[in-house]
Order: structure tokens, then C-alpha cells, then sequence
């Protein structure tokens, strides 16, 4: 960062929040972006860099398509999103991710007040009180040793980084989702983070 000495650095809290100082020294801005807790304040984020760059109005235009991107027919009740990153983050009530599939036609499963919760070990209490599950594998492929924990409960599995963003591929990750467990399948794994488009590819034509 000091050799690149950037008009603007970009971090994202509280997951960065370690380097905040070291980036505040070497840069001329430095923007901590935090953890949305739902679709609104996603949007908000693409107004404020829309608005830094003097694109107010491309922001509003990005905003709106990723909310129309996110509207699906209901799929299921009662959905718990568990997130595999060596440990297990379950996403709760008051995060962008339950709020993101709710809106995708999965309705979150009630009852956890507040925004990510982190387990060292599978949160079976949890799982039990769902009536469908989304796994986010930790690694590149759907491995049946990683679902055990899951019993006899509906669920389906989708690579790493598929929930675990809220960029503009998670709307249409999310309808590659919606598309699997409709089929009934249990793996979604066309995903963008499997495909790794880039931002020109037509991957993000819904954008254009």
C-alpha cells in the first residue's frame, strides 16, 4: 500500500478492521465499508460509492436491479443458512443474508436476534429447529462428510462464497440456488464463485 500510495483505500469491517490505521497512514482515504444487515443497507453502500464517484444516478439504477434481482416465488419456510469457514457462522435474523433469502422465496427461519452467530462445531440445536438448510461448503465441492450434522433435515449445498458476500452476483447466485432446490437438487454449483466471472463477463448482464 505505501509503494502504491492509492487516492483511496477500501476495507471492509469488522473483518479488516485490523489494518484501518496501517491503510489510514498510506492512502490518501480510506473508506471501512461495514457488514450490511439487510437488502437496504446493500443498497445504500452501492448509493455511497455511486455518489463518491459522481454516479448518483448509476447507483440508483445498480440499487434497484439488484433488489428486482432478488424477488423469487416462495420456496420455503423456516430457512437456516450455515456458513462452513473451518468453523460454522450460522446468519442470523437481523443479516443480510436471511433478508437476502427471504426476499429470494426462502423464508428465514424466526427467532435469532441478531446478525451472525459463530460455532466451532456443527449447531445441530439450531439445524433441528429448521425445516431447511443451506450449506455453504468449505471447500470447491459438494463432500457427503461435511452434511452428516444435517440428519434426515431438507437441505442443499452451494460452494464457498456463494452466501458469504453480498456483491452483485449474490442475486443471481441466489437464483441459481432457487433453481436447484425447485429441480430438487441438492448441490447449486454453477455459482459465481465456481465460474469467478469478471465484472464485463454476461454473467452480469442483469446489470446492464
Amino acid at each position: 500500500v505505501r509503494a502504491i500510495s492509492p487516492d483511496l483505500t477500501i476495507l471492509y469491517y469488522p473483518v479488516q478492521r485490523h489494518i484501518v490505521d496501517v491503510a489510514a497512514r498510506y492512502s490518501k482515504a480510506v473508506v471501512a465499508v461495514p457488514t450490511p444487515v439487510d437488502v437496504d443497507h446493500v443498497a445504500s453502500i452501492f448509493r455511497f460509492f455511486a455518489k463518491l464517484f459522481d454516479r448518483d444516478e448509476e447507483g440508483e439504477r445498480l440499487a434497484g436491479a439488484y433488489r428486482d434481482l432478488l424477488r423469487g416465488q416462495p420456496l420455503y419456510d423456516g430457512v437456516l443458512a450455515v456458513i462452513n469457514l473451518g468453523a460454522y457462522d450460522v446468519a442470523c435474523t437481523m443479516s443480510y443474508v436471511a433478508d437476502a433469502l427471504t426476499k429470494a422465496g426462502f423464508r428465514y427461519m424466526r427467532g435469532l436476534p441478531c446478525v451472525f452467530r459463530h460455532f466451532p462445531e456443527p449447531p445441530a440445536e439450531l439445524v433441528s429447529r429448521a425445516k431447511f438448510v443451506i450449506y455453504e461448503a468449505r471447500g470447491r465441492r459438494f463432500y457427503e462428510n461435511e452434511v452428516d450434522f444435517l440428519g434426515g433435515k431438507e437441505f442443499v449445498v452451494t460452494p464457498n462464497d456463494t452466501l458469504a458476500h453480498y456483491g452483485p452476483s449474490l442475486p443471481i447466485d441466489l437464483q441459481i440456488v432457487w433453481g436447484a432446490v425447485s429441480r430438487g437438487e441438492r448441490w447449486a454449483g454453477p455459482t459465481s464463485s465456481m465460474l469467478r466471472p469478471s465484472i464485463r463477463d454476461s454473467w452480469y448482464k442483469p446489470y446492464y
